[in-house]
């Protein structure tokens, strides 16, 4: 307003003046100061651009970086097995794996008490088979279908599977005698201890089985798609981001220029209708050029990934426009000229 102000009063008066001469090419001291603090003010947004824009480029450069690594090793092992991952996601496994967990703890809460154990005994054991035995399960079958490459993979597992099993077996019989030692009925000890044992094992197996099922056959694939995916979107969002910063300063410093031809045009119009009543019709030669106002690019150094592009021109054509943290940030008005 203040600038609108300023161009009503020169205008007026340089007319009255019959400054800018008809002959003058030289644009009027009034427009030329307004287009000085247009400019001062572009370049402070550009500035304040350039800053941010070199800290989030650093973080494109390092995504970048994790990105290209985690494609090249999953493209190297698809090209080397000639297919993809035969795993699509492992919730489904993870939920079988739980569910097996709590039919443990469900079953050796049950047994525990049968056995004649006190409640913290029985609580504290059922949650060390409830974690346990899934685990191990888990480890076994996954082992398994990778296939037992060394020395160390052919001993380890199947102490793996014996201890587990060979301990289940261990603490059933000790617990058997030591009840069966107190006078309780011996029949129903037995039918007790060997429902634990063949609960657990079952349970054991399941969790072995479904760990083999889940997973792929060769033991790097799945993990570096996984990796590859992980490191996609980070790497695009910081590219949306840029291109989401970027255009909002570049928009910021249109709306400058755009207000300074406003400012510099009504100088103009006010000025033309004072020289027409001062008989003074013609029209200055510096009126009939544009204003020149320069604006500094606001190109990248270097470019930018087409899904990030991709992303940002989705995401400024929702109706909700995704917004930056930049938003936050003090934005540019007209009246910043009269600094």
């Amino acid at each position: 307003m203040f600038w609108k102000l300023k161009a009503w009063y020169y205008g007026r008066r340089d007319g009255i003046l019959g400054m800018p001469p008809r002959d003058e090419e030289t644009p009027a001291p009034f427009e030329q100061r307004v287009c000085a603090a247009a400019e001062r003010t572009v370049s402070a947004i550009h500035r304040k651009w350039k800053a941010k824009d070199a800290r989030l480029s650093g973080e494109n450069r390092d995504r970048e970086d994790v990105f290209k690594r985690a494609f090249k090793n999953y493209e190297t092992k698809r090209s080397e097995l000639g297919r993809d991952t035969t795993v699509g996601t492992m919730l489904p496994y993870y939920f079988i794996l739980l569910l097996i967990g709590i039919c443990e703890f469900a079953v050796n809460i049950v047994v525990f008490r049968i056995l004649g154990e006190n409640t913290v005994f029985t609580g504290l054991m059922a949650i060390v088979i409830f974690i346990g035995l899934p685990l191990v399960g888990h480890h076994v079958g996954k082992s398994l279908k990778h296939g037992w490459q060394s020395l160390t993979d052919w001993i380890l597992y199947p102490v793996e599977i014996i201890i587990t099993a060979g301990g289940l077996i261990a603490f059933a019989v000790v617990r058997r005698d030591y009840i069966a030692n107190t006078g309780q009925n011996f029949l129903s000890i037995n039918v007790a201890v060997w429902t634990f044992i063949a609960l657990n094992l079952l349970l054991f197996v399941g969790a072995v089985v479904a760990s083999y099922m889940a997973h792929d056959k060769d033991p790097d694939i799945y993990r570096f798609k996984k990796r590859y995916e992980q490191t996609q979107k980070p790497y695009h969002d910081i590219g949306a981001r840029r291109l989401a910063w970027r255009d909002k300063m570049k928009g910021h410093a249109e709306e400058i220029k755009n207000s300074a031809r406003t400012i510099i045009m009504l100088y103009r119009d006010h000025n033309m209708r004072r020289r027409m009543k001062a008989s003074l019709k013609e029209m200055p030669i510096s009126f009939k050029r544009e204003p020149i106002i320069n604006i500094p690019s606001f190109e990248f150094e270097e470019a930018v990934s087409e899904q990030a592009q991709e992303k940002w021109n989705y995401e400024s054509e929702l109706p909700a426009a995704w917004t930056p943290e930049s938003d936050k940030e003090v934005s540019y008005e007209t009246k910043d000229y009269m600094r």
